[in-house]
């Protein structure tokens, strides 16, 4: 019998299904933002996620033992904080703009842009 508060993870190849029990380890970007900073709070509270790891330009104000915070300026580039960002699982990208007043060029970049900028090296480090 499978705990019910445990996550699990369903995957389909072919007609079988397999389940996995497993731990989260999170990255979070954007967590001083509405939508991240109650993702973070989430992450914190679930018995199912063992380490949370935020990626904020300026300090978040949380204290948690769940809880590291590397603060970096250019998300255009993480190659400085690469190496901190193996070991997790997860992450949970909610750094976000309004487009409202921004040209399509801008919004673009910082949407798409730097959403790929994070996404290609994570994808490297993430574990599977």
């Amino acid at each position: 019998m499978l705990a019910p508060d445990a996550l699990f993870a369903v995957l389909f190849e072919n007609t079988d299904i397999y389940i996995m029990e497993t731990k989260i380890r999170a990255i979070i970007t954007g967590a001083t933002g509405m939508v991240g900073e109650g993702v973070l709070h989430e992450c914190l509270l679930h018995p199912q996620v063992e380490a949370v790891l935020v990626i904020n330009r300026k300090p978040g104000g949380v204290a948690h033992p769940k809880l590291k915070e590397i603060i970096h300026q250019d998300f255009f580039d993480i190659s400085s904080i690469e190496n901190q960002l193996s070991g997790y699982n997860a992450c949970y990208f909610c750094l976000g703009v309004s487009s409202v007043g921004m040209k399509e060029p801008e919004y673009f970049k910082l949407t798409y842009t730097l959403t790929l900028n994070i996404a290609t090296p994570l994808s490297k480090s993430i574990l599977v």
